[in-house]
């Protein structure tokens, strides 16, 4: 009989961004959701990643502009991938609520970050595995963290990618540096947090240096929403948000704040240089644009996620196929849980 696991960490080495090295995952991340009842945990390891998870560059904001185009879309990909596998397999298996997160680390992060967000996480890891050259496994040097606290297991987990490294050596830099945004702003309902939103979530915070901006949209404006007796608290809403951003780049200052219009502080902040949004959103940052020329703040760079709405067709097409079988979105959160709800009182 299959052993279950109510949380499971899963340690991936990434030599590069290569769809070629990341494919192989399918089936390692479907077996793991199919044996995990309540959290999985995806930690990418390369260097590729550099300071785009927590490590500021004093030269952050002078990148190369081509350069970082090619790692906005490498790395959207990749999240786009890793959470379609796990999302796709929990909607199979009848579990719509598996809490699936995907963090990017150096190796250098991962032998000095915790795991867990700052607020601290009192989760038990039930089951650490690692993926290294195409193989799959128990962790050897992990076995013995069953059953130990999340928090407590990135300093360990290093051996489990890099026995090779010295762990004195600074994290490589690379000749070109990234680009990034001081003060970056996104909006959103973010009800029942899930893989789309924590793309969406994770490509703003990538772009930040300083402070994200996340506005999650007030109860008052969600009265036409479907099964809206399903909608989770603002409160609840806005301490996920946070709970994840802070779990995923722990180094900026998050204001997740409620919105009662489509602005937020967009509509007054002069220090936001850029905003993230869905495809279908997009009318939404045109309305932020013609507001702030109307009251002479500085314009937005805008920034467009490709995989947010399972309609949206924008990226690759075998992972748009898949976003659409694996329902991700609120709306069918909500509907699921109407349906068992409904079938507890028939």
């Amino acid at each position: 009989m299959t052993t279950v696991n109510n949380t499971a960490l899963f340690i991936v080495h990434l030599p590069s961004l290569s769809p070629d090295c990341y494919r192989p995952l399918s089936q390692p991340i479907a077996n793991l959701t199919r044996i995990t009842a309540k959290r999985l945990l995806v930690v990418l390891v390369s260097e590729e990643f550099d300071d785009a998870a927590g490590i500021p560059s004093e030269h952050s904001r002078h990148g190369n502009v081509e350069r970082d185009e090619v790692h906005w879309h490498a790395i959207q990909r990749l999240l786009t991938f890793v959470y379609v596998q796990a999302s796709k397999v929990a909607a199979e298996q009848d579990n719509l609520l598996l809490q699936i997160d995907v963090l990017l680390k150096t190796p250098h992060q991962l032998r000095t970050h915790r795991l867990d967000s700052q607020r601290g996480d009192e989760e038990v890891v039930n089951v650490v595995y690692r993926f290294e050259n195409d193989h799959l496994e128990v962790s050897p040097s992990l076995a013995r963290a069953s059953q130990r606290r999340l928090g407590s297991l990135g300093p360990h987990a290093s051996s489990t990618i890099n026995d090779a490294q010295d762990e004195q050596d600074e994290p490589k830099k690379f000749s070109t540096p990234l680009s990034r945004f001081p003060v970056i702003a996104l909006g959103g309902t973010f009800d029942h947090l899930h893989a789309g939103h924590k793309i969406l979530l994770s490509m703003a915070a990538w772009l930040a240096s300083e402070r994200l901006i996340a506005g999650v949209t007030d109860t008052s404006l969600l009265g036409s929403k479907s099964n809206n007796e399903y909608l989770e608290p603002l409160e609840t809403r806005i301490g996920r948000t946070r709970a994840f951003l802070e779990l995923f780049k722990p180094s900026l200052t998050y204001d997740v704040v409620p919105i009662k219009d489509v602005y937020g502080p967009t509509g007054w902040d002069p220090d936001v240089q850029a905003l993230v949004v869905s495809r279908e959103t997009l009318s939404g940052a045109a309305a932020i644009a013609t507001h702030r020329a109307a009251h002479d703040l500085p314009a937005l760079e805008t920034f467009v996620i490709h995989v947010i709405s399972a309609k949206d067709e924008s990226i690759v097409l075998e992972d748009a196929v898949e976003l659409r079988k694996a329902k991700m979105s609120s709306t069918a959160i909500r509907e699921w849980i109407a349906a068992r709800v409904g079938r507890e009182y028939d």
